[in-house]
């Protein structure tokens, strides 16, 4: 299942990237998993722990 929630401050600004888009679609939020920390398994928002291919 896909997240929707869209990841702003408690100022109602954009936490990552400059638009308001929803967490799954967010390229700037996956990036950050994917790119910066080599992460290739599974992302999904309905549990707590991430499972590795």
């Amino acid at each position: 299942m896909t997240t929707y929630s869209i990841q702003v401050d408690g100022e109602g600004n954009v936490l990552f990237g400059d638009e308001y888009v929803a967490s799954a679609y967010n390229a700037d939020i996956v990036d950050l998993l994917r790119k910066d920390n080599d992460y290739d398994g599974i992302i999904d928002d309905e549990r707590t722990e991430c499972f590795v291919e």
